[in-house]
């Protein structure tokens, strides 16, 4: 009975640790946003141009990468039509480096290019559950080693 006891402790103590690794995995980078004048674009090489506060930056795109005009899609390859205007662009960090997510190229200030869109919603729930649960197991764990 008491080999019994013991394993039904160490189960729950690995299903705890389970428990507390469940949402570990799940944060998603959010990037790095920057603003500042587009100075161009190379469709050859990929290779986005940006004016910001007089030091000229390139940038890497990507097939993923993404092109908006106030908003509004358009090709990533349009972009050189539009060198000199208000441009903010959303960059995703990598081992070596950041890569361009998508930049949107308007005619307001590049502040307002850079308003959050729809953030995404984190939701507490399933760490609640995680904290009650846990509590639960805690406590059997604690009542089947104090019981002897």
């Amino acid at each position: 009975m008491r080999t019994l006891k013991g394993a039904v402790a160490v189960v729950m103590m690995v299903m705890v640790a389970c428990l507390g690794f469940a949402g570990v995995g799940s944060a998603e980078p959010r990037g790095l946003s920057i603003g500042g004048t587009l100075g161009g674009f190379d469709c050859q090489t990929g290779k986005l141009t940006m004016v910001i506060s007089g030091a000229t930056t390139y940038i890497q795109a990507t097939d993923q990468s993404a092109a908006y005009l106030d908003g509004s899609p358009i090709a990533l390859c349009s972009l050189e039509a539009y060198t000199g205007s208000p441009a903010a662009a959303r960059l995703v960090p990598t081992h070596s480096g950041y890569f361009l997510d998508e930049i949107n190229v308007g005619t307001t200030s590049p502040e307002a290019l850079l308003a959050p869109q729809s953030a995404p919603v984190v939701s507490s729930g399933s760490s609640a559950l995680g904290v009650a649960l846990g509590a639960v197991i805690g406590g059997a764990i604690g009542y089947l080693l104090g019981k002897n």
